[in-house]
């Protein structure tokens, strides 16, 4: 009879060990797509997911001010200057999209390292970075939802949380634009 028991009790003490373990690994966190992690940009091509590049110019008085603006989805391209520090637009054009074109658009930021963090450098100010050059936002939009918000500057490669090919990105989401260099005739950022 006392064999019995100490069978059930081990018995009973493997089954709680294991529902434990099967319990505890639901508590571990889902990796999801977050702001400042790589991800497969891809993936976002049959949403309704934007990507966006903006470049902001030196800073200087409100009435010199510029900042440019391009965010691609899978219907529209918009590239937008805006006038200032309040957002005020100077010019714009928005232009149609679609999936394939979206799709290849989205596997050369990829190749490109659009989605690759690095760490930031301590104690610098995404805003007030590279004041007498030009700072960089690459973002992943999603309605209300920022996926990812990387940036960079001109001033020093090592500023930043963007660990991607700064040229080949600038240069991509410039050549969705037609006439990208007549859009931005005269504008001094």
């Amino acid at each position: 009879m006392r064999q019995f028991i100490v069978a059930g009790a081990v018995v009973l003490l493997i089954f709680i060990s294991v529902i434990w373990f099967f319990a505890r690994s639901g508590d571990k966190p889902k990796q999801q797509v977050g702001v400042n992690r790589e991800t497969n940009i891809t993936n976002y091509a049959d949403t309704n997911t934007v990507v966006r590049f903006t470049q902001e110019g030196k800073i200087n008085a409100r009435e010199e001010h510029r900042v440019l603006q391009i965010t691609i989805g899978q219907t529209e391209r918009t590239a937008v200057i805006y006038d200032g520090y309040q957002g005020n637009v100077l010019k714009s054009q928005t232009l149609l999209n679609d999936r394939d074109a979206y799709k290849a658009f989205l596997a050369g930021l990829q190749n490109s390292g659009f989605t690759k963090p690095k760490v930031a450098t301590r104690n610098v100010v995404p805003l007030g970075a590279c004041p007498n050059g030009k700072r960089y936002h690459y973002d992943i939009i999603n309605g209300s939802d920022t996926k990812q918000s990387l940036w960079s500057t001109s001033c020093n490669s090592a500023r930043g949380t963007f660990g991607g090919n700064v040229s080949n990105v600038q240069t991509l989401f410039q050549n969705q634009i037609p006439d990208y260099s007549t859009f931005i005739q005269g504008v001094s950022f």
